[in-house]
Order: structure tokens, then sequence, then C-alpha cells
């Protein structure tokens, strides 16, 4: 296209050289505005395109909580066959050892909060050869990964955990470097003066890992899209999700810091259910990893709809299907949105009639009933 343009431009310059004498001066004119709107087309053709890159390169932006990555740490290096130098040639052997190679070490770095930077592969440093006069090879230098807490490291494909990263600092090594080589010096003997013999250095360990993120949180904030979870956060902490009147609006966890007279409380959001998320409908199980480790849950209920004690119901059975052992965390259930209807004391009683568990109805837009709510999650947050 921009080169059937600069052709076209062409032929209306040389048009201009070779018109007649006596042409007009409008025709030059009409040729020149011409060029004048095919470049101006082009500039803003290329504008356009250059915009649509720039919103969908911010649009594309994923929360990564899962990834695969190839480890390789680095080989030994092999030692050396040497010998001193001497006028007879019968010096004795002086090889050095090789360097072990470096190994690939992930570490916990509470300034990351997903895995999008990590890359696919990644290999450690190669010990050096040993050298003459016993001089030893280099070590390879070992690799740090960093990635978030709470990241879970194990071997691709299985449920097998090499290593939990729970807090800042917390380390693992995942490949160990190879031994470098021995040199022809320890094969020296009173039977064999000048061997020849040395060793290649180990291979490093070679694998492939699964990265899982999963949030370290006290409380998890589990309910339908559009329940209002995200305003519930915002309303209990200083978190500032998106919050929208559409459902899904919430597709990535956000993470919050209830601070409530002398406790803090760390409260996590994640992406709405709905029924059959275990069939992968709607935004599937993926992001209920980030609540396998709270303490206990609070079932966001709009109060508005028809019957939300079935939404509590289809909820439970959502995180069952997933793992029991959710089902078995102490839970509140916070019915919201109470500023659209009148007498909602009186679904909040008829729940609470039908269910042993806690219940409160707050409206997390107008901050209604925020301070019993915090009360509640102390209590069972103590307990």
């Amino acid at each position: 296209m921009f080169l059937h343009r600069l052709r076209l431009q062409h032929k209306l310059i040389l048009k201009i050289r070779y018109c007649s004498s006596d042409a007009s001066s409008d025709t030059h004119k009409v040729i020149k505005e011409t060029i004048d709107s095919q470049n101006d087309k082009l500039m803003i053709n290329n504008e356009v395109k250059r915009k649509k890159k720039l919103i969908f390169a911010k649009g594309d932006k994923k929360f990564i909580d899962w990834k695969r990555l190839y480890l390789k740490a680095g080989n030994g290096g092999k030692g050396s066959n040497s010998f001193v130098h001497s006028k007879d040639h019968r010096g004795g052997p002086n090889g050095g050892d090789g360097g072990r190679g470096g190994s690939v070490i992930v570490v916990a770095d509470s300034s990351f909060t997903q895995l999008a930077h990590l890359k696919s592969a990644y290999h450690a440093q190669c010990g050096r050869n040993g050298s003459g006069r016993n001089m030893h090879g280099r070590n390879g230098d070992d690799l740090f990964i960093k990635v978030p807490q709470g990241s879970l490291i194990l071997n691709a494909g299985t449920s097998n955990i090499i290593a939990d990263l729970l807090k800042d600092g917390d380390s693992a090594t995942i490949a160990y470097g190879g031994y470098g080589g021995k040199g022809n010096v320890h094969f020296k003997s009173p039977l064999n003066v000048r061997p020849r013999e040395f060793t290649e250095g180990s291979l490093g360990d070679e694998l492939y890992i699964d990265v899982e993120l999963k949030s370290i949180a006290d409380v998890g904030l589990v309910g339908f899209p559009n329940a209002g979870k995200s305003t519930l956060l915002r309303a209990i902490s200083r978190a500032t999700p998106k919050v929208a009147d559409y459902p899904f609006t919430t597709l990535s966890p956000n993470i919050g810091i209830m601070t409530y007279k002398d406790i803090k409380v760390t409260v996590a959001d994640i992406p709405g259910l709905i029924e059959g998320a275990h069939v992968n409908k709607g935004l599937g199980h993926v992001f209920l990893r980030h609540i396998e480790r709270c303490s206990f849950l609070l079932y966001v209920l709009d109060i508005s709809v028809k019957d939300p004690l079935q939404q509590f119901e289809i909820l439970k059975n959502e995180l069952k299907m997933y793992q029991l052992s959710l089902t078995c965390l102490n839970s509140i259930i916070v019915l919201n949105k109470i500023d659209l209807i009148d007498h909602y004391q009186t679904i909040v009683e008829n729940i609470k009639n039908k269910t042993s568990l806690p219940v409160v109805g707050v409206s997390a837009v107008k901050l209604e009933n925020i301070n019993i709510l915090q009360e509640l999650v102390k209590k069972t947050f103590i307990k």
C-alpha cells in the first residue's frame, strides 16, 4: 500500500515536470493539492494504526498466576590434562580442576505481584575448564529468579511440590549445577607418575517446573459477578479495585488490608463465580487458588435478587467441586446492596433462620453496617 502511494505521487510529479509551458497555474495547483491530500491521508492512517497498537498493548495486559519454566543449571568444567614443562620432558602433572556449574535459585520478592515478568527458559552459567599450573576453573554464577510471595514451585505436569515460598526472601535451589571435573594431578601415583587421566565435569540439572501464584490472604471474598465484592473491598480496606455496574468487572485478584481497631486482616477479592464454573463456564475455577490459603471466607450475596440463599448454595457447591476443604472454612454471609430494597431486615432474619453461619446486611456503596461486618471479621479472625 505504501509503495503504491509512492508510485502514484511519482507519476503526479512527472506530470508537473513535463507539463507544457502554456499550462495554466490552476492545473499545477490541482496536482499539488492532490499530492498533499494523499500525504495527509497516509499520515492519518499511520497514526490510527499506531494508536490501535497502543490500545491493544494496554488492553492485552493479563494477570498471570501460572507459568511453566524450563531450567538448566550450568555444567561443570572439565579437568585439565597438563604437565610441568621441563627440558627432559619428565615434569609431573599440574592439571587443575574444572569449576562447578551455577545453580538456579528461586527467590520470593514482595515487589512482584504476578508472574508476567518470567521468561520461558533460564540457563545458569557453566563452570570454566581447569588449566595448567594447578589452576582451578572459575565456578559458574548462580542464577536467581524472582517470584512473588506465595509462589508454589511444582514438577511440571504433576502435583509434586518442590518449594512453597511464603515470605519475602524465602528461597529454594531448584536446579543444582554440575561438579567440576578432576585434573590429572589427582591421578598421580608411584606407579603412574605422568598420568594422562582427567574427568569431564558433570551435567547440571535440567527440568521443567510449574510456578503457581497463590495469594496470601486471611479472608477471601466469594460471590457472583456484580455482587459488589470490589465495592465491599473498597469499603473495608484502602484497596482501589476497578468498580463498574456490569458483570465480570474484576478480571484478576485484588488484595486489600482491613485495619480495624488493633488488628490488620488481609482480604482477597477474586473474579466472580457462576453456576457451572467447575466446567469452565464464565472465568472458571482458575482464580480459586488465590483463596486456598485463606483462614475464612465472606460469601458476598446480592440481597436484591429473588433468592439470595440459592446463590449461596450454588457458590458453596462450586467451591466443593474445586476443593472440598474450602467448604469447611469458617464463613460469614454478607448480604450486600441493602440500600436497594425496603425492609431488608426481614430477608436477613429469614436467612439467619435457615443457616448456622453469621449473617449481616450491608451497603458497600453507602457504607451502611460496615462497622458491624468489620467486628464480625475481627471475632472470626481471632478464633
